[in-house]
This record gives C-alpha cells, structure tokens and sequence, in this order.
C-alpha cells in the first residue's frame, strides 16, 4: 500500500442507505459515506451522534414548517452483508478476520 493510501475496516455494518453504511459499538458510531469519490469515515461517540440526530430533527422541522413535509421512509433491506471483501471494496485486517 502506497503512503497516501489508507485502509477502512468495515465490521458489521448495521444498516446501509444508498451509500452510508452505519456501524456502532459501545464506544462509538462510525459512518462511512461515499460519494463519488473516495470514501470518507467518520467517527463520533454515543452522545456525539445523539445530538446530530436532534440538530437535524430540529433543522427539518424549521424546512417543514417553511416548504411543507417530506415524505420519506428507509428502504426495506434484506439484512444482506457482503460476503466478500471484494464486493464491499474494503480489507478487513487481519486480525479482524474470524
């Protein structure tokens, strides 16, 4: 691996919306969102993400309110996981393998 490239381990992403994948563990929340180009990462603790959400509750309420409701609702997932490293396009290291 050259030195400006970096490796993204994904473990057990709970949940994957076009192309965010949320993953979560008693210390923290990690979203990996791509968009075109690379993928970015980010990382925040249980209480960090808890105030996103209530920002961006607050922040949808103020659009509702000024150009009406927006309907939406998550996909139906299957609970499908890739089944290779390949497919998600992320090494797991090898100490996270099982």
């Amino acid at each position: 691996m050259s030195d400006n490239q970096q490796q993204i381990a994904v473990e057990n992403p709970v949940h994957a919306l076009m192309n965010v994948m949320i993953d979560f563990d008693e210390e923290s929340f990690r979203f990996l969102m791509m968009s075109g180009g690379p993928a970015r990462m980010y990382s925040l603790s249980p209480k960090h993400a808890k105030r996103i959400l209530l920002l961006l509750g607050k922040q949808m309420e103020g659009y509702e309110k000024k150009f009406g409701k927006v309907e939406a609702a998550l996909p139906q997932t299957t609970g499908r996981t890739a089944s290779s490293e390949e497919e998600v396009g992320f090494k797991v290291p090898q100490d996270k393998k099982k």
